[in-house]
């Protein structure tokens, strides 16, 4: 069966809910990464963080997760890496993923195959960094605990887009509820950076 030839829904209300759900990681996703630009614009890469002059609002936000991940400030060479893979391979991909799940085009053959390659190297170089984490002395159980959720999400939705498109026909891939109203819609759409975003405020207050 061709999976290249139907749309799904391309609404919010005709969209599922599991579609506006991942939209929403998508967004929130992009919004990270325009938070990460506070660093980058001023430093150049993320290579020179610690030598790097930040602005003072680039540095009062982004403070309080250097004392968490001091390897962060450090970047050494094997984490300037990741990073730029994430920049410039990951963050695109959001991109171009948010077009295809906002116009129903999730389900092309192509996306798909992509999809699972690239979900596939996110959740490995996410591994590997919490990896290296965990056998360093700074990052105790309780620090790796908070790490997880806020970078767990880089491990998760790849999971999820995984799963979403793991379907051979469009017949089993449609199988969901449409969110059906614009509220129960928008809720879905907001609430992954509704959650993310909390999860970081509390995690400052600890």
């Amino acid at each position: 069966m061709n999976t290249d030839s139907p749309r799904l829904g391309h609404t919010l209300t005709t969209r599922y809910d599991i579609d506006n759900f991942i939209v929403g990681l998508l967004i929130m996703f992009l919004l990270v990464y325009a938070l990460e630009l506070m660093i980058l614009i001023p430093c150049g890469s993320f290579h020179d963080i610690m030598s790097c002059d930040l602005p003072p609002a680039s540095r009062a936000f982004w403070q309080a997760y250097f004392e968490l991940d001091p390897l962060f400030l450090e970047m050494p060479a094997w984490l300037v890496t990741v990073m730029s893979i994430q920049d410039y391979l990951f963050n695109p991909w959001w991109v171009l993923s948010l077009f295809m799940f906002w116009t129903g085009r999730q389900q092309t053959n192509w996306y798909r195959t992509c999809t699972l390659v690239m979900c596939g190297t996110i959740i490995g170089t996410t591994a590997v960094t919490f990896g290296v984490q965990s056998a360093h002395p700074h990052y105790t159980t309780g620090i790796m605990a908070m790490l997880v959720v806020i970078n767990g999400p880089w491990i998760a939705a790849p999971l999820l887009y995984i799963w979403r498109l793991r379907h051979t026909s469009p017949a089993a891939a449609n199988a969901g509820r449409p969110s059906g109203t614009v509220v129960r819609a928008m809720v879905m759409v907001l609430l992954p950076t509704i959650l993310y975003f909390s999860m970081s405020a509390i995690r400052r207050m600890v």
